[in-house]
């Protein structure tokens, strides 16, 4: 799309590494009440803790392992996301968000999740709005219009790489993978 490379020339004029976005706090664990508090109005908060305890990849491969959910190493940190978006809460009731992970509706940590956030979880296949598949749980309090889940066609990821580019499907490797990167199918 020539639109959005046009855009994305000019996305960071300065060329710094967040464009031009001031980070307080480079690990959320360190970010405070405080921290917070001096930042002002929030009117958004987003968080996409990381998955790795939650995945489904975690029961495949030659090294299947178990999904530990919230008391997992990672998983922890999606406890720590929403005590942080406790105190963005309570500064700012105002404040609309977004929380994105894996589709973990098939572990009892989802409806935990759900329950704290006070939110029903939203599964999406993003291959029906982009050109990935990626099976994902948000959970938001953003209104979303009834319809808008309708009026999106397959898409092909060809159609979006420069001109006699083509995509080789090949197998993906996930940060849980313990095997021999060479030989992703080897049992």
């Amino acid at each position: 799309d020539p639109t959005v490379r046009a855009i994305a020339q000019h996305a960071s004029r300065n060329h710094s590494p967040h464009c031009g976005i001031t980070h307080i706090a480079h690990d959320v664990q360190q970010l405070t009440e405080k921290h917070i508090i001096e930042m002002g109005r929030i009117d958004f908060y987003g968080a996409g803790p990381p998955c790795q305890d939650f995945s489904k990849a975690r029961l495949s491969g030659p090294n299947p392992g178990v999904r530990l959910g919230l008391k997992g190493t990672t998983g922890q940190l999606f406890n720590t996301m929403i005590d942080k978006w406790r105190l963005v809460m309570k500064h700012n009731p105002h404040c609309q968000w977004l929380i994105e992970n894996v589709d973990m509706r098939d572990m009892p940590d989802c409806k935990i999740v759900s329950q704290l956030l006070g939110v029903k979880p939203i599964a999406v296949n993003s291959l029906n709005h982009s050109y990935t598949w990626r099976n994902r749980l948000y959970l938001t309090n953003i209104e979303l219009p009834p319809q808008w889940r309708d009026g999106n066609p397959p898409k092909d990821i060809n159609e979006c790489l420069d001109a006699g580019r083509r995509i080789k499907q090949c197998a993906t490797l996930t940060a849980a993978w313990k095997g021999n990167e060479h030989k992703p199918f080897q049992h």
